[in-house]
Order: structure tokens, then sequence, then C-alpha cells
């Protein structure tokens, strides 16, 4: 029996049943060619360097998941040196990215001008990393997008109805399975799981060492921007130190 908290220690159990149950964890644009296929999505909305983390230990389980960046975070700049480096770290480690797109950014309601924007958008990730890019995923999706089920001519939606038929979609939205740990939908035996296809979206701002829940998580998160803008406003402005 598991003790479901969002530990890595905890993360690290999951894969393991995972590959007991005889999943293959795949890529979205790999989908369809195996019996029991698991797509990992790991949308990064606050914190690249908590997606690293993960992508180190499902790298160490030989999983492969596939990360949402966002071009357009508050939280981050992906042509920040650092930044950049965890993406590629992340490439490197054997993953795909694709693209965490933020429709609120262009407030249009016109589905050409949001298709034009999210190719742009992908067309940006591609050249940068040099890298393939072949899903996207909107960024707390209105209404409008789910409703629409916006098809892309090089991208898969991860929202696309037909997507979402083929596959069961869990997620650990705002620190919490609504359906249960990621855990339960793999029996220990691995010879008789009820789903066979699963896509999950984990967001790697809620895992660490110790599952400390959302509000202590949240203030971390906090505490450690505040330390990185510090040692940069140290390196980069030179009366800082004398001013604090």
């Amino acid at each position: 029996m598991f003790n479901c908290d969002f530990t890595y220690s905890h993360y690290e159990s999951i894969l393991d049943l995972i590959i007991k149950a005889e999943y293959k964890a795949i890529f979205f644009n790999d989908s369809g060619l195996y019996d029991r296929e698991l797509i990992i999505r790991h949308d990064i909305d606050v914190d690249l360097n908590k997606a690293y983390q993960m992508a180190l230990i499902e790298n160490k389980h030989n999983i492969r998941a596939t990360y949402l960046i966002m071009l357009r975070s508050p939280f981050y700049n992906i042509f920040d040196r650092s930044n950049s480096d965890y993406i590629e770290g992340i490439l490197d480690l054997g993953h795909q990215i694709g693209l965490h797109f933020d429709e609120a950014y262009y407030s249009s309601d016109d589905i050409e001008t949001i298709i034009n924007n999210v190719d742009s958008e992908a067309r940006i990730l591609r050249d940068n990393f040099n890298t393939g890019i072949y899903a996207v995923s909107f960024h707390r999706p209105s209404q409008f997008i789910l409703q629409s089920d916006v098809k892309l001519k090089d991208l898969i939606n991860t929202y696309d109805r037909s997507l979402l038929k083929k596959f069961k979609y869990i997620s650990d939205s705002r620190h919490m399975w609504k359906e249960g740990c990621l855990c339960s939908f793999f029996d220990k035996t691995g010879t008789d799981c009820s789903v066979s296809r699963i896509q999950a979206l984990i967001h790697p701002i809620w895992w660490a060492d110790k599952d400390l829940g959302a509000m202590p998580e949240m203030v971390r998160f906090l505490l450690n921007k505040l330390k990185v803008f510090d040692n940069e406003l140290e390196k980069n402005i030179q009366i800082y130190n004398t001013l604090f």
C-alpha cells in the first residue's frame, strides 16, 4: 500500500508500477503503436528547475515524457541562460518538449488567428532548441477553446476530443488527483489493468523531496525566486550591495 503524496519517492514508485504493468511511455506523436500506452505530460507553468528534476527521475527509470514550455510565462524566460540549460538538459535526457500556449495573452476569439499564433510560438521553440515540436497544450483553456476543438496542421492539441476519447485523462491540478492518484490506475500484478491508454498531466511544481502541501510549496517557490532575483541584482547593479 502506497502513501500517495507528492514526493519524488512516490513518483519513482509510480514509474516502477508503470513498468511492471507493461505500459509504454510514449510521446503524443507515437500514439496507437502499443496495446498499453501512457502519455506523461508536464505543463510548465512556473518553474523549469522543478521540471528538470522530474526529467532526471524519469530518465533514471527509462521513462519518456513531454514537457510543455510556455513562451509568455510571467515566471520564467526561456532565453535566460539557466532556463535554456534546463530545457536543453530535458531534451538531452531523451524527453520531448512542446508548446504551452497562453491564449489569454492574445485576447482573440478568432480560431484562425489563434492557430497562427500557436504555429508562430511553436516555430520559435523549434528553431531556438533545434528540436521537433509535436504537441501543444492550452494554458488554462477557456470553454471557447475546449468547445472549438482546435485542429492544428502540424501539432497535436492535448485537449483534442478524439485524443481524449482514446486516452483516459487524469491530472494533479491544484495539488490533487480528482480521480485518485495515478498509481491507482495500475494493477499491482501488471496483468489486469482496466485502462489501456492514459494521458497523465503532472505539474512539477507540486512535487518535491517532502510533500509540504500546496501553500508551503508556493511559499518555497516565491522564496527561491527572491533568491534568484537577489543574486541577479547583485551581479548586474553595482550599487545593489550598498543599498541592501
